[in-house]
C-alpha cells in the first residue's frame, strides 16, 4: 500500500524520469519477500548468525539481479509509455496503446519473466544455503519447496 502511494506520487511528479525511480520501488518489495523466505527457512534449521547472513546476502543479491533483469526486459515498453506521456498531442491509437501497456505491463512482465526471475533468485540462493547449513544436496528440494510460496 505504501509503495503504491509512493509510486503514484513519483509518477505524477517525475514525468519521464520515473523510469529511474520505478526500480527503487519494485526491488525493495521483492527483497522483503526474499528475506521472509530466508526467515522461514532459518526457523526450521536453527542456523548460526553467519549462516543467516550468507543466506540473506545471497537471497537479496540474486533477487535484486533477477528483478532488475525482468525490468530491463520491459524497458522498451516502459520507454514507449513515457514517450506517450511526454507527447503534447498523442493520437487516439497511441493513447490506446499506452493504456494497454500501462494496465498490462506488470502482468506481462510477470508472465514473460517469472521462471527466469525465480530461477535467478532461488537456485543460487538454495545452493549457497546448502553450503552454509552444511546440508546434503537432496535437501535442496526441501529448500526449494520452502521457497516456492515466496517465489510464486
Amino acid at each position: 500500500m505504501l509503495l503504491d502511494r509512493a509510486a503514484r506520487h513519483l509518477y505524477a511528479h517525475l514525468g519521464s524520469r520515473y523510469r529511474f525511480a520505478w526500480p527503487l520501488l519494485q526491488v525493495p518489495a521483492a527483497l522483503f519477500v526474499a528475506c521472509g523466505a530466508i526467515a522461514m527457512i532459518a526457523s526450521y534449521y536453527d542456523p548460526e548468525p553467519r549462516q543467516v547472513a550468507l543466506m540473506l546476502g545471497a537471497a537479496t543479491s540474486f533477487t535484486a539481479i533477477g528483478v532488475s533483469l525482468a525490468m530491463r526486459a520491459q524497458s522498451r515498453s516502459f520507454a514507449e509509455l513515457m514517450a506517450w506521456r511526454e507527447s503534447r498531442d498523442p493520437s487516439p491509437e497511441a493513447t490506446r496503446e499506452a493504456w494497454v501497456t500501462a494496465t498490462n505491463l506488470t502482468v506481462r512482465s510477470f508472465r514473460a519473466n517469472s521462471l527466469r526471475v525465480n530461477a535467478i533468485a532461488t537456485v543460487p540462493t538454495i545452493v549457497l544455503a546448502l553450503i552454509a547449513l552444511e546440508l546434503p544436496w537432496y535437501e535442496g528440494f526441501v529448500l526449494a519447496l520452502a521457497a516456492f510460496p515466496a517465489a510464486a
